[in-house]
């Protein structure tokens, strides 16, 4: 963010350009990602539920650097996604929804923690 404001200068306009290009940006990977585990059509409807989300849409409008953050999870896994398919050469939707699903319940325990640390 401070780049843009080295270059365009400090302003509402120059404030929002990062978030809204990597909105963007993420709206693309989305679909990369649902081709290339998925096919095209499947990569489509997954970028158009995610560029119509409230909370995205709110994200990558704002000045905030949370839609950067979205980004670059999504060019993460997108690039994963990419490298193990280029290696395998085959599907890899099985793999990939075991690695989220223990992604996805680790996080939920470590709210859970938190939460009981935070009522002690």
């Amino acid at each position: 963010m401070l780049a843009v404001y080295h270059v365009i200068g400090v302003s509402e306009f120059s404030d929002r350009l990062p978030s809204a290009l990597a909105g963007i940006g993420s709206v693309v990977l989305t679909f990369h990602l649902g081709r290339l585990m998925f096919n095209a059509r499947s990569g489509l409807l997954a970028s158009c539920v995610f560029a119509s989300a409230l909370m995205f849409a709110v994200l990558a409008r704002g000045a905030t650097p949370d839609s950067l953050l979205i980004f670059c999870i999504t060019a993460s896994m997108t690039s994963f996604v990419a490298g193990v398919a280029a290696r395998r050469g085959g599907n890899l939707t099985a793999s990939l929804t075991g690695v989220l699903a223990i992604r996805l319940q680790f996080k939920t325990m470590v709210f859970q923690c938190s939460l009981a640390l935070a009522c002690m």
